[in-house]
């Protein structure tokens, strides 16, 4: 109810002015921003697979670089140097791949607040430009180009788009959502996604090789029974996880090498128009289009 004297009601707090990525609940999504924004992520309901993830990758490494190294570098100088370089490579790619928008597409309330962004949106994903009316279909023509209307998003998503339930937004040339990392995997951050599987993979090859020699030298003289144990400890998440790895590796490099994604192999749908489009230089070097998140952007509201 409005108050007589400030046409406000009095047990209602004013609104204040927000950065969109402070307001971002207030428009559906459920990622998180970290770093003034720079920085996105998905739902906390991750969490136990980045731990496992991050696991895997450093208890190993860190068995290898603290117990195996030195033996190691009189083996040869490279051994150690070249881990200590694909670990570092695995993390940076880890963390492009974590904290990059993969493409997410605003919704329309969000078009709606900040309106300079429609001109944007529409150019990238070449779909019909959302006016103040807002639109609730979409033309025959468009159906057949591989266009859909998406109920949650409000807007008109372009082929090979799709929303992803973990995080409740439309993603351009959406392939999953990946729980280990914490967030969709896109047309923006899929580059980097395929970088981190050749760097982790290599990772754990290399440091498994290098425990073994370590081991193998060791084994003569006896290794007390404390060390076995760590190292059993520290080699369990490595072996367990590496043929996975290695095979979850193979079958993006055959999905790059065809053009297609995880969502179209796994929902066969039959879309010849769409398949007709999937092209391997689609994947690997078509360049990343600009974020369409207007994060800095000021809006109005009450914070999340």
């Amino acid at each position: 109810m409005l108050d007589a004297d400030n046409n406000m009601d009095p047990g209602v707090p004013a609104p204040s002015t927000f950065r969109v990525y402070e307001v971002w609940r207030n428009f559906g999504g459920r990622n998180r921003f970290f770093c003034g924004g720079r920085c996105i992520a998905g739902p906390s309901i991750d969490l136990h697979f980045q731990l496992c993830a991050w696991g895997s990758m450093l208890v190993p490494s860190l068995f290898y670089l603290i117990f195996c190294a030195r033996y190691l570098w009189h083996v040869s100088p490279w051994m150690p140097v070249l881990t200590c370089i694909m670990l570092a490579s695995t993390v940076v790619l880890w963390l492009l791949t974590a904290c990059t928008d993969p493409g997410i597409i605003p919704r329309a309330a969000l078009q709606a607040e900040v309106p300079q962004i429609r001109e944007d949106v529409a150019r990238v994903t070449g779909c019909r430009r959302i006016d103040d009316t807002a639109v609730e279909s979409i033309t025959p023509a468009e159906e057949d180009e591989g266009f859909r209307f998406c109920q949650t998003c409000q807007i008109i998503r372009p082929p090979r788009a799709s929303h992803c339930r973990d995080c409740d937004n439309c993603v351009l040339r959406f392939d999953h959502h990946c729980p280990f990392v914490n967030n969709c995997i896109g047309q923006r951050n899929y580059i980097f996604f395929s970088g981190f599987l050749v760097s982790v993979g290599f990772l754990g090859i290399h440091v498994l090789f290098g425990i073994g020699l370590w081991y193998a030298h060791l084994k003569g003289g006896g290794l007390p029974e404390e060390a076995l144990t760590l190292l059993l400890v520290a080699l369990a998440p490595a072996v367990l996880l590496l043929p996975c790895v290695l095979a979850l590796a193979g079958f993006h490099a055959w999905l790059s090498c065809t053009g297609r994604t995880t969502k179209e192999v796994l929902t066969w749908h039959g879309r010849e128009s769409q398949r007709s489009s999937s092209n391997p230089r689609t994947q690997w070097f078509e360049p990343r289009v600009p974020s369409l998140l207007p994060l800095w952007a000021t809006v109005e509201g009450r914070q999340s």
